[in-house]
């Protein structure tokens, strides 16, 4: 084989080479311009229920400091907030009612504590709040993702979250679950 037919050869698969890449670019662009449609809704579900988490408007606030500690919730606060002033104060930090979520909080005190290396069951008086975020939409989207038939239209999240919940000085070990529903 001459020198000039093996340089031939090799410009030709350089440029097929090229080619390739420039076809394969192009197919991906096109493609990322006409799928557009960027699928949000756990990232929705995710932020609403980090944000009911470690919203300040329920959190022990040191009175000397002012310093405001997440996941420390006040029992004051809790035991004389109702459904309404709890959906008015979240509603105030995340912005007005959203027809496409709704939340709902549960906050109970653990059944069992850790001390040390071992699992203590403790019996205490039951204390159960539950709250809502957006009730009308909560509900709507509870029927439609328990439905056989329905159960696309909306994205349910649940979580339980360990915290603590202060009382006269003393913290005691409880849980908090929340179910989120958003609508895809």
């Amino acid at each position: 084989m001459k020198k000039a037919q093996m340089l031939t050869y090799f410009t030709w698969i350089l440029r097929i080479t090229f080619m390739t890449a420039v076809i394969l670019s192009i197919s991906i662009l096109v493609n990322a311009y006409i799928n557009a449609r960027i699928d949000v809704v756990q990232l929705q579900a995710a932020v609403l229920n980090y944000r009911i988490l470690f919203d300040n408007s329920f959190s022990y606030t040191d009175k000397f400091t002012g310093r405001t500690y997440p996941l420390i919730y006040d029992y004051e606060t809790l035991r004389m907030l109702t459904v309404d002033d709890f959906g008015a104060k979240i509603s105030s930090r995340l912005g007005r009612n959203s027809e496409l979520s709704g939340a709902k909080i549960t906050i109970h005190r653990a059944s069992q504590e850790l001390f040390g290396d071992s699992i203590t069951i403790v019996e205490r008086p039951e204390f159960v709040r539950t709250f809502y975020y957006n009730k009308q939409a909560f509900d709507r989207f509870s029927s439609l993702a328990e439905s056989f038939v329905f159960r696309e239209q909306a994205l349910q999240m649940s979580r339980i979250y360990p915290l603590f919940i202060h009382q006269s000085g003393k913290l005691t070990n409880a849980d908090m679950t929340i179910e989120v529903f958003v609508q895809k």
